[in-house]
C-alpha cells in the first residue's frame, strides 16, 4: 500500500510511517474489529471487557448467520453495523453490503456515519487510500447508498441503507446487517411482528449466495416471541449468539459508562420487564409470575 498523493485530508503522521508499518495496522483494522472501531474509527469510549469480546466474536467466528444481542446503550450499532459494515468494505472492496432497520431513516444514519469515516476521517483515509473513491459525483454517494471504489459493476452499490420492510427483492448482496428490526411497536402489534419475521425469513433470498453470503441480527430484546426468538429457534445450527446482560455474576460488564447504582435506577425507571428485555436480554415478566423464576 503506497501513500496515494490524490488522497487530500489524511492523517501526516500515519501517511508518513514506512510502508511496511502503514500495512501493518492496515491489516490488523481488517483482522481485528476492536481495534479498527477504537483505533481507527475513533470510538474511544469502547472499553475492553465490554467490546473486545462481542469484536473477536464477529471477527472470527465462521458461522454464516449471527445473532447478537446487547443491552441497550452499550454501543452494539457502533460495534457491529458501522465499524462492521466498514471493516468488511476494507476486507473486500467487491462485496455489496446492506444495512437494514425498522425505520429507513435509522439504517440511513448509520450509512450517514460511514460516509463521514470515508469522507473526513484521516486515519482510516491514510491507511485505506485504495477504497476511497476519486471523485464522489461519479459514483452513488448519498444517504442511502455508497460506491467505493471498485474493480467491478454491479447493480448494487459497496453499501445500501434501506427499511427493513422497503427492501427490493431484485437486490442480492453479499452481507446483510439487521440492526433493531423491530421496536416496542412490534410488541404490541401482532401484525407488525409477523411482517418484521417475514421480512428476515426472506433474507436467503436478498443474498448473492446463499450458501456462503453472511447474515447478521444485531439488537435487543423485546418479547418472549420476538424476531430474535424466532431467529434462534429457526436458524439453530445454521447460526451462532453471542447474547449478555448488562449485569452478569453481579457486576455490569460497561462499568466505565455504567454503574451498578445507574443500572438500578434504570431498572426501577423501565419497570421489570423492560429490564429483562432491554437490558438483560432474557425476557422475563416478574410482575405477572406466580413463581418468581
Amino acid at each position: 500500500m503506497s501513500n496515494d498523493p490524490d488522497i487530500p485530508f489524511v492523517d501526516e503522521q500515519v501517511a508518513t510511517l514506512p510502508t511496511e508499518m502503514r500495512e501493518d495496522l492496515a491489516e490488523r483494522g481488517r483482522n481485528d474489529l476492536y481495534f479498527f472501531a477504537k483505533g481507527i474509527l475513533g470510538y474511544r469510549d469502547m472499553a475492553p471487557g465490554c467490546h473486545r469480546p462481542a469484536c473477536r466474536f464477529l471477527d472470527s467466528n465462521p458461522a454464516q448467520f449471527k445473532l447478537i444481542l446487547w443491552p441497550r446503550a452499550h454501543f452494539k450499532s457502533s460495534a457491529g453495523t458501522v465499524a462492521g459494515t466498514l471493516q468488511k468494505v476494507v476486507r473486500n472492496v467487491e462485496g455489496r453490503n446492506l444495512i437494514r432497520n425498522e425505520i429507513a431513516t435509522n439504517a440511513q444514519r448509520f450509512l450517514r456515519t460511514i460516509k463521514t469515516h470515508a469522507e473526513g476521517n484521516r486515519i482510516f483515509r491514510a491507511l485505506y487510500p485504495e477504497v476511497i473513491p476519486k471523485d464522489y459525483r461519479k459514483v452513488r454517494w448519498n444517504d442511502s447508498e455508497l460506491d467505493f471504489l471498485r474493480s467491478g459493476h454491479y447493480p448494487e452499490p459497496t453499501i445500501s441503507a434501506a427499511g427493513v420492510t422497503s427492501t427490493s427483492t431484485s437486490q442480492h448482496f453479499t452481507h446483510i446487517t439487521d440492526d433493531d428490526p423491530i421496536s416496542e411497536e412490534a410488541v404490541k402489534s401482532e401484525l407488525v411482528m409477523a411482517e418484521a419475521i417475514n421480512r428476515i425469513k426472506s433474507v436467503d433470498a436478498l443474498m448473492v449466495d446463499p450458501e456462503v453470503d453472511t447474515h447478521w441480527l444485531i439488537g435487543t430484546r423485546w418479547s418472549f416471541a420476538d424476531t430474535y426468538s424466532w431467529y434462534e429457534k429457526t436458524f439453530k445450527n445454521r447460526m451462532a449468539r453471542f447474547i449478555r446482560g448488562a449485569i452478569e455474576e453481579g457486576q455490569p460488564i460497561f462499568p466505565e459508562r455504567f454503574s451498578l447504582a445507574k443500572l438500578a435506577q434504570i431498572r426501577d425507571t423501565v419497570g421489570e420487564y423492560r429490564w429483562s428485555c432491554n437490558y438483560m436480554n432474557n425476557p422475563r415478566n416478574v410482575e405477572v409470575q406466580d413463581l418468581n423464576v
